[in-house]
């Protein structure tokens, strides 16, 4: 969902900062400005992907 934008709940956003701050990565004073999710990452496409680079690797030859 590539350039939509979709609502946080704001439990989500409280949890968030409360393990930020319990971390030590949030000061007292900060603040989050934006959260993003991010995209996991598909196993079996990056697989598909280097199987299909593999049956095109060719041999070139030069000066034959």
């Amino acid at each position: 969902m590539t350039g939509e934008k979709q609502k946080i709940r704001p439990e989500i956003v409280a949890a968030i900062t409360a393990a930020l701050a319990a971390g030590g990565q949030l000061a007292a004073s900060g603040r989050i400005t934006r959260i993003c999710r991010q995209e996991q990452e598909n196993r079996w496409r990056q697989a598909g992907l280097m199987e299909l680079m593999r049956s095109h690797n060719l041999r070139w030859r030069f000066g034959a």
